[in-house]
């Protein structure tokens, strides 16, 4: 395991807070390419840390969020990630060949889009279950600010990474972070 988050309810089937070796090296091929490399670099390799953290900071972050929508009550059907997908792919490709290259130049698989997806279904219902009730900019800048900041906390101290993983914004078991 590269990374374990506590109280994370279990997702079909899976065990929820669990971030595998093989998830962190899917991770960091993604990682490697989002920054133009073909390969990721080995642990001795320039550049290695910044794509480490890149990587395992990702995958607790999806765990987290997961893990606040269900606390929260909010769930989402696969159906709803389905359509959220078609509809992001109809707006940044021209044709299903165009989107099969991205995958490919990426390293993604579907299942990597769908999770993306569903994060980012999930981050909006939390950003606007926070916001309920609150009137005006300025005080829902304020309620976010502080949502996040207690997000971090809660969630940094249910996380342990293993060592070789260990992020100092992720894991209880890093350094202190800087600025939170």
């Amino acid at each position: 395991m590269a990374a374990i988050v506590a109280q994370v309810p279990d997702r079909k089937g899976e065990e929820g807070g669990v971030i595998t070796i093989k998830e962190f090296d899917h991770g960091l091929d993604q990682a490697a390419a989002q920054h133009g490399r073909r390969v990721a670099p080995g642990p001795l390799g320039t550049g290695y840390t910044k794509l480490k953290n890149q990587a395992i900071g990702e995958l607790i972050e999806a765990t987290w969020i997961r893990g606040q929508a269900a606390e929260m009550g909010i769930g989402l059907r696969p159906r709803q990630v389905s359509r959220e997908l078609a509809v992001l792919k109809k707006q940044a490709f021209k044709n299903r060949a165009q989107y099969r290259h991205f995958l490919k130049e990426a390293h993604y698989t579907r299942r990597d889009i769908l999770d993306r997806v569903e994060i980012q279904l999930f981050s909006e219902l939390i950003q606007e279950r926070i916001l309920i009730g609150i009137r005006g900019e300025a005080a829902a800048q304020k309620a976010f600010n502080k949502f996040v900041v207690e997000f971090a906390k809660r969630w940094r101290a249910r996380t342990v990474c293993a060592p070789g993983y260990v992020t100092a914004l992720h894991c209880s078991n890093g350094p202190e972070p800087q600025g939170l």
